[in-house]
């Protein structure tokens, strides 16, 4: 049995020079990969919950809506918002999936 953690690609901790890791390094290293991990599944479940708020906003919203146009235009409004919900909450996802059902979204006009 070895001092170093069982995960399938350990990254060695940073020490100063000529140091050795011992087994508090391997941990701390350890940790902070879960560490990383768990935060970036926080902000995917952040994005998630706000996603199924505004679409349960839409759904009330536009039951009371006379025409199709303010739906139309709040819908865009909100997928400009969603995508850059999505960049901050890192989210990577979203932008590919809209480039599919829209393949204008997020390219220029001139072919470029």
């Amino acid at each position: 049995m070895t001092d170093q953690p069982t995960d399938p690609e350990p990254k060695a901790p940073r020490l100063k020079l000529g140091a050795e890791p011992d087994k508090k390094d391997w941990a701390l290293a350890q940790l902070e990969r879960r560490t990383e991990g768990q935060s970036d599944k926080h902000l995917e479940e952040r994005f998630i919950w706000i996603l199924v708020c505004i679409v349960l906003f839409d759904a009330f919203v536009f039951s009371y809506i006379a025409n199709w146009a303010g739906a139309i235009v709040i819908g865009i409004i909100q997928l400009f918002g969603i995508v850059v919900l999505a960049e901050r909450c890192g989210v990577n996802s979203v932008v590919p999936i809209l480039d599919r059902i829209g393949g204008w979204f997020g390219k220029s006009h001139n072919g470029e």
